[in-house]
C-alpha cells in the first residue's frame, strides 16, 4: 500500500463518516427545493408536475450551490462504495456508518482488531483517496 498526504487520508476518511448526513441533507435540500415551486395555475397535467415546473424545479436545484456539491460528493461516493468488495463494506458500514469502535468492528469481521485497524481500513481509505483526489495521492 502506497502511503498519501495525511490530509488526503482524514479527508477521505471524513467523507465516509459523513455519507449518510449527506444524503439527508440532500434529501431535505432537495424537498424544500421542489417544494418551493408551487402548482401552476389552472394546470391539471398527468404525473402531477407540467414540464415547466420540472425546468423550474431543475434550475432552481442546479442554481444552488449546497444541492451541487452534495449531489457531486454523494454520487462519487456511491461510486466508491459500489466497487467495494463485501468485506470492505461491512468495515465501512460497521465503523464508519455506524460509528462503532475497532473491537466491535474486527469481531463483526472475525478478524483481529489489529488486523481490522492497521490493515484493512488504511487500503479502504487509501482506495477511496486515490478515487476522490486521483493524481494528488
Amino acid at each position: 500500500m502506497r502511503k498519501i498526504d495525511r490530509n488526503l487520508y482524514r479527508y477521505a476518511e471524513d467523507a465516509l463518516k459523513s455519507y449518510h448526513d449527506d444524503c439527508e441533507r440532500l434529501a431535505l435540500l432537495n424537498e424544500h427545493l421542489e417544494a418551493a415551486i408551487g402548482p401552476e395555475p389552472g394546470a391539471s397535467v398527468r404525473g402531477g408536475i407540467s414540464l415547466a415546473q420540472q425546468d423550474a424545479i431543475m434550475d432552481r436545484k442546479f442554481g444552488n450551490a449546497e444541492y451541487v456539491r452534495l449531489c457531486k460528493r454523494v454520487r462519487v461516493l456511491e461510486y466508491i462504495l459500489d466497487t467495494l468488495p463485501n468485506s470492505d463494506m461491512k468495515l465501512v458500514e460497521t465503523r464508519y456508518f455506524r460509528g462503532l469502535p475497532w473491537p466491535e468492528v474486527a469481531a463483526a469481521l472475525h478478524v483481529d482488531e489489529n488486523t481490522a485497524r492497521r490493515r484493512r481500513a488504511p487500503k479502504i481509505i487509501v482506495r477511496v483517496a486515490k478515487i476522490l483526489f486521483g493524481d494528488l495521492c
